[in-house]
């Protein structure tokens, strides 16, 4: 008993001093992993500041409809200008030919 008597304080301050150590390890390594997460959020917000939003997506949307049915109409001007270049190459051929042989 006199052994805790004579070296208790002793004792006690080094149990002291190494709780205090633990304690201070413990939040050094606590603040670390906090800027870690920060630094890990900020790169998540910086990239998802750059992803279309659901108004943006929808507007695409509509933008590609009316472009799909402006395509197909343009598809159907150019298949009539096609029909209407073959009548007007035939007429010209007949005519060609009209002029060509009409003396004979």
């Amino acid at each position: 008993m006199t052994y805790l008597a004579d070296y208790g304080a002793v004792l006690s301050l080094l149990v002291s001093t190494l709780v205090a150590w633990v304690a201070w390890s413990i939040k050094r390594v606590a603040e670390a992993g906090q800027t870690r997460l920060e630094i890990r959020i900020e790169r998540i917000e910086n990239a998802l500041a750059h992803v279309a939003k659901p108004g943006e997506v929808a507007a695409l949307r509509e933008s590609l409809a009316e472009l799909h049915g402006d395509i197909r109409a343009l598809g159907a001007q150019i298949e009539a200008l096609r029909q209407t270049t073959t009548s007007l190459g035939a007429a010209a051929e007949r005519i060609n030919d009209y002029l060509l042989h009409r003396g004979r």
